[in-house]
């Protein structure tokens, strides 16, 4: 079973390979979840180059979602801040 920090890791190298900005730290979230049949880490986040740490700032940037397989490790999904889910 993958702890929460490989997850966080398995993330950070799925958005470095496509050259992604990669996700602030301090706005990160981690949870465990079902996603198509799978036991799912969903790891939440916004991009290091949203607006600063302020309180009023953080309702006009909305996280994307990746889904991380809990056994596997492998990104296998993400769903975007206009609510699309992709699912390789």
């Amino acid at each position: 079973m993958l702890a929460e920090d490989d997850a966080r890791e398995a993330v950070r190298q799925f958005l470095a390979q496509r050259h992604h900005t990669p996700l602030r730290e301090s706005l990160t979230t981690a949870e465990r979840g079902m996603i198509e049949d799978r036991d799912t880490w969903v790891i939440s986040g916004v991009s290091e180059d949203c607006p600063e740490d302020k309180d009023w700032m953080y309702f006009l940037v909305q996280p994307t979602l990746y889904f991380v397989d809990a056994a596997t490790g492998t990104v296998f999904g993400y769903e975007t801040e206009r609510g699309r889910t992709l699912f390789k």
